[in-house]
């Protein structure tokens, strides 16, 4: 087998990479590393490693292009749809230096020919990615596997602590969890929602979510002190030395570059946030109002998770065109907005939109999903937590609750007008169906964390938390080279 190898970047989760590489018979995997080259042990010799960062930012794979298959018409107009989501992509790469539209066009096509040279020559069979590919280069690979009909491996981290599910395409999350509630709905119609048993991560994070006295914070919002955060970037630049003693050498300019444009960032936020706050009208609760709850660019939740509505201004220009009169539509900016990412233009177009507000982020967002009639997002925390108050969401992209009851799936102004009817009809949902489709999800996912910031929240062990996503991986893997072969036969 042949397999490529997406994330999975620094020792804690590397281990599960290692883990599923030892139980399958592999020829050749491709591997991308960060700031250290990992040790496969008896695997080094099939390993090809790949720096991240270079190829990343630079489109540096270390090799002489000319060695490689030509691209023509027929590829590129294949991946046309791709392309256009890569463009918007590249935001996040300004981290580093502004790049243009050549300049990101350039990016596109290097990664292109060479992953397309790669799968074909080396004989791809599997691509398994430690999250959703959003990081360009990885999201080419993938969208080249989908082309090319190779079997794709997707993790990712949900809401719920420690639980992760497993897929093959972004854009279908489903992967049983559809059919696990229709049946679960079917067999616990008659069980009073009390007695709807969950495990304990779940039913935990149910009662911290039903609890309305409590307002509870993720851990990636909370404000942490200058020291705390200090002491948090000593550790990591102290861990990535013992790693790699050079690393801060060989990737000198890219640091000073980064951490340059962060600076002149911070002051562009200020001025940005200053307009922002300038313009937002004040919150009144008694309202009728639908909650457009922004997302934080550049990130993968809106590139590609969002697809086009990765534009965000076209969520409002849609709620402004679909809402009757009487309805408002408040927006309100991320706490973590940058100013890469987000210009005034945005906040101007958006208030030139008849019934649209702005908020303020000071206002808390709990108090405007109590008081609306429904919360619009693209795949936001904002909207999964809002089903535990029985609010209707307008979901704009694709996420794994996007199948809950209560949640309206927009692709079109056709579904938008359908649903804003209903919506405001008073059109809600059972409480009993969405601790349903808390308990199919709990059946069908992995109790294991993907994803390495949430790691330090983690009630697992490292070995724990290894061999639970391993296991999933191996017996997903599995079902794939099952069907394989009856395909064959």
């Amino acid at each position: 087998m042949n397999i490529i190898i997406n994330g999975f970047l620094d020792r804690r989760t590397n281990h599960i990479a290692q883990k599923v590489l030892s139980s399958i018979n592999v020829e050749t995997f491709i591997f991308t590393y960060n700031y250290f080259k990992p040790n496969f042990g008896r695997l080094n010799s099939k390993a090809i490693l790949i720096n991240w960062r270079k190829i990343n930012f630079m489109g540096n794979y270390d090799i002489d292009f000319n060695k490689l298959e030509p691209l023509d018409e027929d590829l590129v107009d294949a991946m046309r749809k791709y392309e256009s989501i890569f463009m918007r992509m590249a935001d996040r790469l300004e981290t580093f230096k502004n790049y243009s539209y050549r300049e990101r066009k350039s990016l596109y096509l290097k990664h292109l020919r060479y992953w397309n040279d790669t799968i074909e020559k080396k004989k791809i069979d599997l691509f398994l990615s430690q999250n959703v590919p959003h990081e360009t280069s990885d999201f080419v690979c993938y969208c080249l596997c989908k082309l090319k009909n190779i079997p794709t491996i997707i993790l990712c981290q949900t809401h719920i602590p420690d639980t992760c599910l497993i897929f093959d395409d972004w854009e279908n999350t489903d992967y049983g969890l559809v059919d696990e509630f229709k049946k679960l709905k079917t067999k616990l119609s008659r069980i009073k929602i009390d007695r709807i048993n969950l495990s304990p991560r779940f039913e935990k994070y149910y009662l911290l979510q039903t609890d309305k006295s409590k307002n509870i914070t993720p851990f990636y919002m909370k404000k942490n002190s200058l020291i705390k955060v200090g002491t948090k970037k000593i550790q990591a630049i102290c861990r990535k030395l013992k790693e790699n003693p050079t690393v801060y050498f060989h990737e000198g300019g890219l640091i000073c570059r980064s951490l340059a444009r962060r600076s002149i960032d911070k002051i562009m936020t200020k001025i940005l946030m200053n307009f922002y706050e300038k313009n937002c009208t004040e919150f009144k609760p008694k309202s009728k109002y639908i909650f457009v709850a922004l997302h934080v660019q550049p990130e993968m939740s809106t590139s590609p998770r969002a697809d086009v509505y990765v534009n965000q201004i076209m969520i409002v220009q849609l709620l402004a065109a679909c809402a009757p009169k009487d309805v408002k539509i408040f927006v309100k900016e991320h706490p973590n907005q940058r100013a890469l990412g987000r210009t005034k233009e945005f906040y101007q177009d958006i208030l030139s939109l008849k019934n649209v507000s702005l908020i303020s982020r000071k206002v808390d967002s709990k108090d405007l999903v109590k008081n609306s009639l429904a919360v619009a997002t693209c795949v936001g925390l904002v909207g999964f937590e809002s089903l535990f108050q029985n609010k209707p969401v307008l979901m704009f992209g694709h996420d794994f609750y996007q199948y809950a009851p209560g949640v309206f799936s927009i692709r079109t102004k056709s579904d938008l007008e359908n649903a804003v009817k209903q919506i405001n009809k008073g059109s809600t949902f059972k409480p009993k169906d969405f601790k349903i489709f808390l308990k199919a999800m709990d059946n069908i996912s992995i109790n294991g964390t993907t994803d390495s910031d949430y790691l330090p929240t983690s009630s697992l062990t490292i070995k724990e938390n290894t061999l639970n996503i391993a296991q999933a991986i191996i017996k997903k893997n599995r079902k794939i080279s099952e069907k394989k072969c009856l395909n064959i036969i």
